[in-house]
């Protein structure tokens, strides 16, 4: 006798039909309002109580890790773009300077939740001003990948009620993150902050 909402009977239908819901003509707005070049962007971030890095807040998420693929246009080859801390210098620096270069202002920047890279951004560019001209000309292409998950363009049962790319991966592809050492990114914030603040020798 409980009123239902509609993701909640999207849920029970997919589950009872053992099949996926989908909603083909906004999953086709979706993907259509994409522009090549696509940018594929990540973070890791690391967020101590008793901050890493001078200017930084207590809980403060700082990335220390970004990963980026880039699609010139369709069928051309994913190339990839990665820097990960290396101690000598806040790595927020490094990587604007290498982002900012990567990054034109034409195209797509595709991220799963883009709120969290978004805001790694605009935090960062507090301390190096020199980069906001180019976030403002990047501002507007970000494209949530999390989005047609998070609204029911489209459900899998096999998501268990779950938007989260731990569950949407192996729903759709069968894939999944078990066999590697580092997979989450919890895991990922704990193992950076042993390796900076440890001796592991």
């Amino acid at each position: 006798n409980t009123e239902l909402s509609s993701s909640q009977k999207i849920q029970i239908e997919a589950e009872i039909n053992q099949s996926p819901y989908m909603q083909e003509e906004k999953l086709k707005n979706f993907t259509e309002s994409f522009q090549y070049p696509f940018y594929f962007l990540d973070f890791e971030t690391v967020n101590p109580a008793l901050p890493l890095y001078i200017k930084t807040k207590p809980y403060q998420h700082i990335p220390f890790l970004y990963s980026l693929h880039i699609q010139e246009k369709q069928n051309s080859p994913l190339l990839h773009y990665s820097y990960i801390d290396s101690g000598l210098y806040d790595p927020r620096q490094k990587i604007l300077e290498e982002l900012s270069k990567l990054i034109k202002p034409t195209g797509t920047i595709i991220c799963y939740n883009d709120t969290f890279e978004k805001r790694c951004l605009r935090e960062s560019i507090q301390l190096f001003p020199e980069y906001s001209d180019w976030y403002s000309s990047i501002s507007e292409n970000f494209k949530d990948l999390s989005d047609p998950f998070k609204f029911f363009y489209y459900y899998h049962p096999l998501q268990k009620g779950s938007a989260s790319l731990k569950s949407v991966l192996p729903a759709l592809t069968g894939l999944d993150y078990k066999e590697l050492g580092i997979n989450d990114g919890n895991m990922a914030n704990l193992e950076f902050l042993r390796a900076k603040t440890m001796n592991l020798s």
